[in-house]
């Protein structure tokens, strides 16, 4: 028997109660593969159910909390479960950029551009670009010192960033008219 993205999903879901749990807790109690957990975890973080305490080891976040406690069964699609339950904005690109910082730690703009956009997004490199300027600004990002090698023998290479202040689940927003970025996990404001 197969048993789907979704189911898979939803156990580790229901298996994370409260407490950080590693990839190989979740495997065993789960009897799934690594690379099962690994994916589904991915699924839940980006959906803002779950979030990633130390590499490898994941626990539920407020959402993810309540959506247990409705008795939430997760589905893919426009008309799921999960789109009706509270949880981070996940429609524009820079929080969909924002989720994929908080999974990968460690990036580049290409790495962003590929995780987070979708057909339709106006621009997506240069968007990414200004929000990682932005970020880099209000101390939510620091540029590696190493570049990331290029492909071309001219290349200066790829700026490489990593995420140094994640404030929990919400993309952070540019106030043009503060100049200002605000954390809406934090309530606080952080002047550029």
């Amino acid at each position: 028997m197969t048993i789907s993205g979704e189911t898979h999903m939803n156990s580790i879901l229901y298996a994370l109660d409260g407490h950080c749990k590693t990839l190989s807790d979740l495997c065993e109690e789960l009897n799934l593969s690594n690379r099962q957990i690994s994916d589904g975890a991915a699924k839940l973080v980006i959906q803002g159910y779950a979030e990633r305490i130390s590499v490898g080891c994941f626990q539920l976040t407020t959402g993810g909390r309540k959506a247990v406690a409705d008795g939430c069964t997760l589905t893919s699609g426009p008309n799921a479960p999960h789109a009706k339950a509270k949880a981070p904005k996940g429609a524009t690109l820079r929080q969909r950029a924002w989720n994929a910082m908080r999974i990968l730690q460690r990036f580049t703009l290409a790495d962003l551009q590929m995780t987070a956009a979708r057909e339709g997004d106006k621009n997506p490199e240069n968007s990414l670009n200004k929000f990682c300027g932005q970020l880099v600004k209000a101390g939510y990002l620091r540029v590696n010192r190493k570049r990331v090698q290029g492909s071309k023998p001219t290349s200066n290479g790829f700026l490489k960033y990593q995420l140094v202040n994640c404030t929990g689940e919400i993309a952070p927003s540019y106030r043009a008219n503060a100049a200002a970025i605000y954390d809406h996990n934090t309530g606080e404001e952080v002047s550029l």
